[in-house]
């Protein structure tokens, strides 16, 4: 749900990995939603077959309706409901191809809107800059951290002596991560580095004394400067578990925003009906607010992002971040989408109602001026 921009260069991190494998899974779906909508598909013919049938049996049930209200109030009130009729029938003829079209132009503009987002303003610094920098940071360090892995299991001079020869490998990594995207915009991860690099040359200095070499633990430096090398096995878990909720959150976005809109013949046909709130109506609201539901995540993951950066807590972040990108930001999101988001929608989907309402009412009121004048 997040632009390929921050698909890491050579890392394994969960957060790299699970935003550039979010990439990856929108662009399937939008190769999904091309093929189901596509004529040679034939996914959205039968489910426009299928309206058909709804359609037939709700024009039986309008016909009756209609005829009585025609009798009844004359044929001009009788005409607002044939409108609807008509309607259904431009949306549903050849197959559902105008619908289609109406569909994918809907789908198109949320897609454009949830990434453009991105690309807001706040201060010197863009949402995907901010993104860009914690993503990468993470990116990195995890890298580095499985280089130190071994390490760890020596002691003393020989410890001493991994620990350098495993910066000087690391060293390359962040000089790649930099010259990849841009030096100066990985901030997070230069500050880290740097103090990586400052304990090292403390580290030369004290290894120069033969009786504190034994006492020297360099990753118990890295921990009191906060800069953890290794992740615990319960961490390792934890990250695999989250990892697992943000591909399923991602891959049941993109699935509900494409059924909902394969069910659009079906909410047209069932417009025919005369019913108080026309599914056509809810369709849109629905399409909508699952659009607004992506909006809200990018969004949120945006804003976090660059308070992180602006408060340089790219480490601090680590973990949180995580948490934040696979489970509170979905879940806020959703909030946020079925509450004000479907509210605004409502409302604006009722403000056509009414819009509608009285441009019919003055057309019908001219029509039968002007039969009178006859």
């Amino acid at each position: 749900m997040i632009t390929s921009l921050f698909g890491a260069v050579g890392g394994n991190d969960f957060v790299g990995d699970s935003l550039a494998s979010s990439q990856a899974i929108s662009e399937a779906w939008q190769r999904n939603w091309m093929s189901a909508f596509s004529d040679e598909n034939g996914l959205y013919l039968s489910i426009n077959q299928f309206a058909s049938i709804i359609a037939v049996g709700a024009f039986l049930f309008f016909i009756v309706i209609w005829t009585r209200e025609m009798v009844t109030n004359g044929l001009l009130p009788a005409v607002d409901r044939l409108s609807w009729l008509i309607l259904v029938l431009i949306l549903l003829w050849n197959n559902g191809q105008l619908l289609s079209s109406l569909t994918l132009g809907i789908h198109r503009l949320i897609e454009t809107e949830t990434q453009q987002v991105l690309t807001i303003q706040l201060g010197k610094l863009t949402l995907q800059d901010a993104l860009q920098d914690v993503v990468l940071t993470a990116d990195a360090k995890n890298t580095i951290r499985a280089l130190y892995g071994e390490c760890q299991a020596k002691t003393g001079k020989a410890q001493i002596e991994c620990f350098d020869k495993t910066t000087d490998q690391a060293q390359k990594i962040v000089e790649q991560y930099e010259k990849g995207w841009g030096k100066g915009t990985l901030n997070g991860l230069r500050r880290w580095w740097d103090n990586v690099l400052k304990i090292r040359e403390s580290l030369k200095k004290e290894s120069g004394e033969p009786e504190a070499i034994a006492n020297i633990d360099p990753f118990v430096l890295l921990h009191s400067s906060i800069i953890s090398t290794t992740n615990t096995a319960q961490q390792a878990a934890a990250r695999q578990i989250l990892k697992a909720w943000q591909w399923a959150f991602a891959n049941l976005m993109e699935a509900a925003l494409l059924m909902t809109g394969l069910t659009g013949p079906i909410a047209v046909a069932g417009s025919v009906l005369p019913i108080g709130v026309r599914p056509l109506w809810a369709w849109l609201i629905g399409l909508f607010s699952l659009g607004m539901v992506k909006f809200y995540y990018n969004v949120i993951v945006g804003l976090i992002a660059t308070v992180i950066v602006k408060a340089e807590a790219q480490h601090e972040s680590d973990f949180g971040f995580v948490v934040l990108i696979s489970i509170l930001a979905p879940i806020l999101a959703v909030a946020l989408a079925t509450g004000g988001g479907l509210a605004v929608y409502r409302a604006l989907a009722h403000g056509a109602l009414q819009i509608i309402a009285t441009t019919w009412n003055v057309a019908r009121e001219a029509t039968s001026f002007g039969l009178r004048l006859k």
